[in-house]
């Protein structure tokens, strides 16, 4: 159940503007299109329009694979917590994202009751029961109120029904699909018509020419790739038209050992992470267009030994590592994914969380970024504010809270991937805000006085510092030339600091927003939430000695140099 979240990780959202049909399709695409370049390697994508110009993928095929998933329904069940959940902390969680949600909700209430308390004015009563049937329910369209009030009443609104979404993170639920609505669980998918299981009809699917879904053709049942059976001997399975089994019987067929492309597809994307280049150039795209193998038995060897391996992953990681190959040749410096460097600055600088599991937590990023308004459906969301204790705020970036709207720079600008499309490959561009980011943000600086604090706490002269540093950041002693400019360095910034004093950390600044009114295309500001009682604020210039300022200078040098971002 867990892992069928895969099939709605993709972008999603339905709107009073949308056309209900439309949106269903737009699911429906983008969960056909994942499945097969993900675990097939292929551009079935293509077929959508029209036959696939290259590969034996007719449009029918495109068709009857998304057929498959034509009774997927978004689900939000209850799911016991998992052994390797650590739901530690949930309480404290809930009690926090409630407390907004009650407060933002009294905010709401109280520009209802100025409304109705306005409208009651307006017809001469004394109380809402006595005014005119459906004058009441006016007030949630702005009746009864100034054009700029009722615009901060949405935005109250918009906040109370976030904060409510939030809580569920904090409840034993899978973030799932099922087949046909679940009822009481159904999560507003993509077929918003049913919400009842009772009622609940498999839609059918037709060819669409084109594309155009208000032109079907000729209706298609569930299937899959006829190509496989047709060029690789590997027989189609039937797809039951029922509303449960389509999509177990599409993964036993996507994960038999007999299929082809599954296993071929997955060692070649794992050669390509060690490796920097895949064996197969393009790992989505094992058609005509793709790049063929450099070496085509070695990608057949790995896939077989893959398969008999139970299809461990951690034994091929262990069978390639080992491998005379990757132990013996010399390689291209590969610099590390935007993930593993932040969790690096965490580490060397003695601020990363090792706790695992719960629900995603919220890091420290760029201020300028997480102060920008975020537009909701007619209003403004709630300020970005990061976790408020350290140890949830600087974990592993695989538990950052990830949100399309609002990526931290610091993945996007290392060339973090796309979260709207699987991406099949990191691109590895070298651009002056990269230099900026490790250079000149807070979250840097913040580390690098983390890091001179730590090196203080480990070591007690200059010299056993700068050792302690190399060690630390990469592994290895300070070569004599090095600890000498280091040391220098060291001393120059502290006579620097000793004649320059920091500033006091300043206060917390108001966060102002401003939104145009969608209905009188007026201007509102708003005062938005961006303080945190219970922060733990991180260590600042202005609370150190001169000389942690002066060997966070040097921190922030070895931040900044290759041998900490590249592997070599």
């Amino acid at each position: 159940m867990i892992a069928t979240a895969f099939l709605r990780a993709g972008p999603w959202e339905h709107t009073g503007m949308s056309v209900e049909a439309v949106t269903r399709q737009m699911f429906l695409d983008d969960v056909t299109h994942a499945t097969a370049s993900t675990f097939l390697g292929l551009t079935a994508g293509c077929a959508k329009c029209h036959d696939h110009k290259f590969d034996p993928i007719p449009t029918c095929d495109y068709y009857r694979l998304q057929a498959v998933f034509a009774t997927t329904e978004f689900a939000c069940a209850p799911l016991a917590w998992q052994s390797g959940e650590d739901p530690q902390g949930f309480q404290a969680g809930f009690d926090a994202m409630k407390k907004r949600h009650e407060q933002a909700r009294e905010k709401m209430m109280a520009f209802k009751q100025l409304g109705l308390e306005n409208l009651m004015k307006r017809h001469g009563v004394t109380r809402p029961e006595d005014l005119p049937k459906g004058e009441a329910e006016k007030v949630n369209g702005g009746e009864g109120l100034p054009a700029e009030v009722f615009e901060e009443m949405k935005l109250y609104q918009k906040h109370t029904q976030i904060y409510l979404d939030s809580l569920d993170r904090y409840a034993p639920k899978a973030f799932a699909v099922s087949s046909g609505p679940l009822d009481g669980a159904t999560d507003g998918g993509p077929n918003l018509r049913y919400p009842k299981r009772a009622a609940y009809q498999a839609t059918p699917v037709h060819i669409l020419p084109g594309g155009n879904i208000q032109a079907p053709a000729e209706a298609v049942t569930p299937g899959v790739l006829s190509a496989l059976e047709t060029f690789g001997g590997y027989l189609a399975p039937p797809i039951p038209e029922t509303v449960e089994g389509r999509r177990s019987a599409l993964a036993r067929w996507i994960a038999n050992p007999k299929n082809p492309l599954t296993a071929r597809v997955m060692v070649n994307r794992l050669w390509q992470t060690h490796f920097g280049a895949a064996i197969a150039g393009d790992p989505s795209n094992f058609g005509k267009m793709g790049k063929k193998p450099f070496n085509p038995e070695l990608l057949d060897w790995l896939a077989n030994s893959f398969i008999d391996n139970g299809w461990s992953v951690k034994k091929l990681h262990r069978q390639i590592l080992l491998s005379n190959h990757y132990q013996g040749t010399a390689y291209q410096p590969k610099r590390i994914e935007a993930e593993g460097l932040r969790d690096s600055l965490l580490m060397v600088s003695g601020e990363l969380s090792l706790d695992t599991g719960g629900p995603g937590t919220f890091p420290q990023i760029n201020e300028d970024v997480a102060r920008q308004p975020q537009h909701r459906m007619g209003s403004l969301a709630p300020a970005y504010l990061p976790s408020p204790r350290k140890k949830d705020r600087n974990r592993r970036t695989i538990y950052a809270f990830q949100q399309r709207s609002l990526i931290d720079p610091m993945i996007e600008v290392f060339n973090g991937p796309a979260l709207d499309l699987s991406c099949e490959r990191r691109e590895t561009s070298t651009v002056a805000t990269q230099a900026f980011t490790l250079f000149n943000s807070q979250f840097a600086h913040d580390l690098s006085l983390a890091f001179a604090q730590r090196l203080e706490r480990e070591a007690t002269t200059l010299g056993q510092q700068v050792e302690r540093a190399f060690q630390l950041a990469y592994g290895r002693p300070a070569a004599p030339e090095e600890s000498k400019a280091a040391k220098a360095h060291v001393l120059r910034q502290l006579a620097w600091h000793e004649m320059n004093p920091p500033p006091a950390k300043p206060g917390p600044k108001p966060l102002v927003h401003k939104i145009t009114s969608e209905l009188t295309g007026e201007v509102s500001e708003f005062r938005q939430n961006a303080e945190q009682p219970d922060f733990e604020p991180n260590v600042h210039a202005s609370g150190v000695k001169a000389a942690t300022r002066a060997l966070a200078d040097f921190a922030l040098v070895i931040f900044n140099t290759n041998e900490f971002i590249y592997v070599y």
